[in-house]
């Protein structure tokens, strides 16, 4: 794929050129100037972009579908009464003895999902009977021929491997609609590929939902975005089983929310937080806007729009929790919870965010524990830990300076652009895994008010590859986009805000310019 990421490099350097002389034509005042052949560029480049989220069809080159990422979420969501968030692997290795690959098993590590340390399997080898105890004979049939069908189309080193990841960890109302769906039948070739093809059709949904609520210009801007980033590219979730679901939702709800339609805007958000929790986040900017506003105006109040986003948001949320906790066992959220804490309190080489910065340190880097420790692994993890430890006051001081910007800003803007402010939050206060921010595409939309921050998008897309390109390391590469996106978010909330305060003092300065002259006006006497 490294072609493909060379051809993405291109395009998002030339995205940023083209949309830098539209930004410096429209500063000049000379907008029209070139117009036809700038949108004809914007358009051939994103067109380009969204075929390069697929890698120009190159997909994962060959095949289309992530049998790895598939067969988590697949088997996690199907058979979730009986594995909870813990027992995965350990029932697969029960599974591939009974297909006669016990030695295999014998020689396998897999991942304590109860504390995410490698183990070997000679616990579950001795007592079997404490996986198949929670199935019945009928789903442990189930269970193994899914297994079974995996398990042959996947490489054998790849399968081994995969048995060390960190599992399912979906939330309860993924879980309600991933299990029902891959409930439908047995796993096999045409309904896995039928399930790999919802994210491509949601994809193209939201997508046209965000070209009819903001133009075709400002959704050609974030798709350069979001098919030429490095972080969130195809090759993790690409082809796999609605890993794309929340955007799509957050997307159309961001499009309803520009549209007047702040209820059915919250119902969106509500239904992507309810299956990620992250993307409650595009919730904060809008809330905290209209507090800040309620302060400066007293008393404390919140507009209609804010009310009717939040109302939709609750609704959808509540009601999808109940379904999904009356799904999977009242006990089912908390659950979640216990899995989610363990899950951000392990450091993670690919994660995208603040943490991930302040976590770094040279004598840390994998490059160098590769090297000098027995176990690079767990050395890394130390020392990861060790130094975000020495840190937490910047961290602190950092996330409350950020919060205290968001405010700012998200009080001076359109209730649209907050909720894509408040987006970033994600990156300063959790620790998202590097494929979870192709939401950073909607930042894209801000070139209406903004064609300095698309530049910076594009630029920002344009440096994720670089790095990518070249450094080896994952941590070290995930270190580097983590700084640049940090930047990128922190300096477009501050220029957004300020164009947003200067706008408002515009419109002051012509309310009290028009009343001056009302006042002015002689009264004719009777």
């Amino acid at each position: 794929m490294h072609d493909a990421s060379l051809a993405k490099l291109v395009l998002a350097l030339a995205a940023m050129l083209l949309v830098a002389w539209g930004a410096w034509l429209g500063a000049a005042g000379r907008l029209q100037a070139y117009r036809r052949l700038r949108d004809a560029a914007l358009a051939l480049l994103g067109l380009a972009a969204f075929l390069g989220w697929w890698n120009f069809l190159q997909f994962h080159g060959p095949g289309f579908v992530h049998g790895h990422d598939f067969f988590n979420y697949y088997v996690g969501s199907k058979y979730f009464p009986e594995l909870g968030y813990q027992r995965l692997y350990e029932c697969i290795a029960v599974a591939d003895i009974e297909a006669g690959l016990g030695a295999r098993v014998a020689r396998r590590s897999i991942t304590d999902l109860d504390s995410y340390l490698p183990r070997d399997t000679s616990a579950i080898r001795a007592d079997p009977g404490r996986c198949q105890r929670h199935f019945t004979a009928e789903r442990w049939a189930g269970f193994r021929s899914d297994v079974g069908w995996f398990r042959a189309r996947i490489p054998p080193e790849r399968w081994e491997a995969s048995q060390l990841d960190h599992g399912y960890n979906a939330t309860p109302a993924w879980t309600l609609i991933g299990g029902r769906l891959a409930s439908l039948g047995a796993a096999s070739t045409e309904q896995i590929l039928a399930l790999a093809l919802l994210d491509p059709l949601l994809a193209l949904a939201a997508w046209s939902a965000v070209a009819w609520a903001f133009g075709w210009r400002a959704t050609c801007v974030a798709l350069v975005y979001w098919g030429t980033n490095h972080p969130a590219n195809f090759s993790w979730t690409g082809g796999a089983f609605l890993r794309d679901d929340w955007l799509a939702a957050s997307l159309v709800g961001l499009a309803l929310l520009r549209r007047g339609l702040p209820a059915g805007a919250g119902a969106l958000f509500g239904l992507a937080a309810t299956l990620r929790a992250f993307p409650a986040a595009w919730l904060l900017g809008p809330g905290l806007g209209a507090v800040a506003r309620g302060l400066r105006e007293r008393p404390i109040w919140l507009r209609s729009p804010e009310l009717r986003l939040a109302a939709g948001a609750l609704v959808v949320a509540a009601g999808l929790g109940l379904a999904s906790a009356l799904h999977a066992g009242s006990d089912a959220w908390p659950r979640f919870a216990r899995d989610l804490q363990l899950h951000v309190s392990v450091p993670s080489s690919n994660a995208l965010a603040l943490r991930t910065v302040l976590s770094w340190t040279r004598e840390g880097r994998l490059a160098r524990l590769l090297a000098t420790s027995s176990d690079p692994g767990r050395a890394w993890k130390e020392h990861q830990l060790a130094a975000f430890d020495r840190r937490r006051a910047a961290y602190a001081a950092l996330v409350l300076a950020y919060l205290g910007l968001l405010t700012w800003a998200a009080s001076r803007v359109e209730i649209w652009e907050a909720a894509v402010l408040g987006s970033g939050a994600v990156l300063f206060l959790l620790t998202p895994a590097c494929y979870y921010t192709g939401f950073l595409a909607a930042w894209g939309l801000l070139w209406l008010r903004s064609p300095a921050v698309g530049v910076g998008l594009c630029a920002l897309a344009a440096a994720g590859q670089a790095i990518a390109l070249g450094i080896a390391e994952p941590d070290d590469v995930y270190a580097a986009s983590s700084l640049a996106a940090l930047a990128f978010i922190a300096l477009a909330t501050a220029w957004v805000g300020a164009r947003g305060s200067l706008e408002q003092g515009r419109e002051a300065a012509a309310q009290r310019g028009a009343a001056e002259r009302s006042s002015l006006k002689p009264t004719r006497s009777r």
